[in-house]
């Protein structure tokens, strides 16, 4: 079966028995046994096993065990436990145990 120009059992542009732009057995990029960009046993951008932008078991943006966008098990903006602006345990605009404007106890202006 010497088909391709280097005269190897295979099609590909290298002469391995695989068809990727390397020859090993696989059909990425790089020619490991794997469908992702990097070539490791995953299906991410950078070949861990996870789905995420930086391969990690996560599926947040930076790779941690989370959803937000800092990857701190949990979803507000800073990734910390919170919902609020600042990431404290609060809701109100500056962090505080309070919910006016200036984060004071009262809800004043």
């Amino acid at each position: 079966s010497l088909i391709d120009s280097l005269a190897f059992p295979s099609a590909d542009n290298r002469g391995f028995p695989s068809a990727d732009n390397l020859g090993f057995p696989s059909s990425i990029n790089i020619g490991f046994p794997s469908a992702d960009n990097l070539g490791f046993p995953s299906a991410d951008n950078l070949g861990f096993p996870s789905a995420d932008n930086l391969g990690f078991p996560s599926a947040d943006n930076l790779g941690l065990p989370s959803s937000d966008n800092i990857g701190f098990p949990s979803a507000d903006s800073l990734g910390f436990s919170s919902v609020d602006s600042m990431a404290f345990p609060s809701v109100d605009n500056l962090g505080f145990s309070s919910t006016d404007s200036m984060a004071f106890s009262s809800a004043d202006c």
